[in-house]
């Protein structure tokens, strides 16, 4: 069984680390995006799904001493449609363009990254 010994230099070995750091840093940004838009896609099919939704909300009316009332109103919120469509199809988009790690993508990704951090 042979050993095979190998020097590294010292710039060598800043380059292999950086590489190994860069590309760690492509890949968590790549699955950050691809989160973004699982979320919108999820966040549009609510938005559809339920046009609207509704939560109280406690007010003070009368403050006189010690006594306080209070008044709880029931707010309504509108989803527009076109705000939940759009966000599915935004979603879409994002995973389309970004589903897939490829070679080509990664290296386009980690020069503006390289050049942002140099």
């Amino acid at each position: 069984m042979l050993l095979k010994v190998v020097a590294y230099s010292k710039e060598s070995k800043i380059a292999l680390h950086r590489t190994r750091g860069l590309y760690f840093l492509v890949t968590c940004i790549w699955q950050g995006i691809k989160i973004v838009g699982i979320i919108l896609i999820v966040a549009g099919a609510l938005g559809l799904a339920y046009s609207s939704f509704s939560y109280t909300k406690d007010t003070d009316a009368i403050k006189v001493g010690p006594v306080e009332m209070t008044v709880k109103e029931k707010q309504t919120v509108d989803i527009p449609v076109w705000a939940g469509a759009g966000a599915i199809v935004l979603g879409g988009l994002i995973l389309l363009l970004f589903g897939k790690q490829t070679k080509l993508n990664r290296v386009f990704l980690s020069k503006y990254i390289e050049q942002a951090f140099i």
